[in-house]
């Protein structure tokens, strides 16, 4: 397999896992936005307001899970374990 197939597989797998997060999972609402944010205020850590404004937009967190590719999917899946775990 050459390298080119390898990054068409790897960009294929984190636009999946993107477009399942935004549309399937709906990961973008309102109010997991400001769950998410409370709780990094919870652990001391304080949000920056470019950060939230790029979280709010699908264009960039499709591009940013695109490019992230299988890294997406490890950490997706490891998110999606420990939710389980919590009910």
């Amino acid at each position: 397999m050459s390298i080119g197939m390898f990054l068409w597989i790897w960009l294929a797998v984190g636009f999946l896992v993107g477009v399942k997060f935004i549309y399937v999972d709906k990961g973008l609402t309102e109010e997991k936005l400001q769950e998410s944010i409370a709780d990094m205020k919870a652990k001391g850590k304080n949000p920056s307001p470019a950060g939230v404004r790029m979280a709010r937009s699908k264009d960039v967190v499709l591009t940013v899970n695109t490019l992230s590719g299988f890294y997406a999917l490890y950490s997706h899946t490891k998110g999606l374990i420990q939710e389980r775990k919590k009910k």
